[in-house]
């Protein structure tokens, strides 16, 4: 499994180059929509959108390569869709979206990422189906713990017959310090 995942990054990053370097001959703006797959069964087509301030490129993937094996048809592992998107895009954030849709239309899965435009040349996007999702990092808890309070004084140093403060509570109720007893 390792060795097959290794291949797609390797493929996938040979892929990008080779069309950042495709672009560079012409004015173009191209974004590279790198697609990888892995269990998505028998999809069928992919809508994408690529979107920059309110304007969206629009296209519709369909027949989609696949392969047959004993446990039926199933989309390939990868492939790549070159878009060009309107000269008027500028170098900043879009929105790449792909809706994999199965032989009914219906929606498999959904994926999305951000990429920045580059203007005359070439950017790379990977959509992961299933999407790749990352565990939340667990909220710190609000109550906290509170800290101890601090000693008192020894009694010498706050006067022979005072007796030392009580030390100041932490953060969260803990207790004060206890008062010196003002014997030597």
């Amino acid at each position: 499994m390792r060795a097959m995942n290794l291949t797609r990054v390797a493929t996938a990053a040979g892929l990008a180059a080779t069309f950042a370097l495709c672009a560079c001959g012409s004015d173009e703006t191209i974004v590279a929509v790198n697609f990888d797959f892995d269990g998505v069964g028998s999809a069928t087509s992919i809508a994408l959108e690529i979107n920059q301030s309110g304007s969206t490129v629009s296209r519709q993937l369909t027949n989609l390569a696949t392969t047959t094996s004993d446990d039926g048809v199933t989309t390939l592992n990868s492939f790549y869709e070159r878009v060009a998107v309107p000269e008027s895009w500028s170098e900043a954030p879009a929105t790449v979206r792909g809706t994999l849709l199965d032989p009914g239309g219906a929606t498999v899965y959904v994926n999305e990422t951000v990429v920045t435009i580059q203007p005359g040349g070439a950017v790379a996007a990977f959509l992961s189906y299933p999407p790749k999702t990352e565990e939340p990092e667990p909220e710190p808890d609000p109550t906290g713990t509170g800290g101890t309070g601090g000693t008192g004084g020894d009694g010498n140093t706050a006067g022979m017959n005072g007796g030392g403060e009580g030390g100041t509570a932490g953060n969260g109720g803990g207790e004060g310090g206890t008062s010196g007893n003002g014997e030597t």
